[in-house]
């Protein structure tokens, strides 16, 4: 898990799967856009369409979106 604090980016491991932690989490402000990503929709700066399509977070940090949820993710952030 990374997190940024006053503009420090920093990770934290978590033992716990990530589809317990899908559960744990407020579904209305995260989404799980790859296996290894959940991300808060709120902190989302831009999405990067490419060969891969990335989220850019608003600390810059670029995570991978799976090809099977770009557009149910797209769709999403559209509601």
């Amino acid at each position: 898990v990374l997190f940024d604090i006053n503009n420090k980016t920093s990770s934290l491991t978590i033992s716990k799967p990530i589809g317990e932690l899908e559960k744990d989490y407020n579904i209305s402000h995260f989404y799980r856009v790859h296996k290894s990503y959940i991300v808060n929709y709120r902190k989302v700066k831009e999405i990067i369409k490419g060969e891969l399509t990335m989220i850019k977070m608003e600390n810059n940090i670029l995570i991978p979106v799976a090809k099977r949820r770009i557009h149910e993710f797209i769709s999403f952030l559209n509601q």
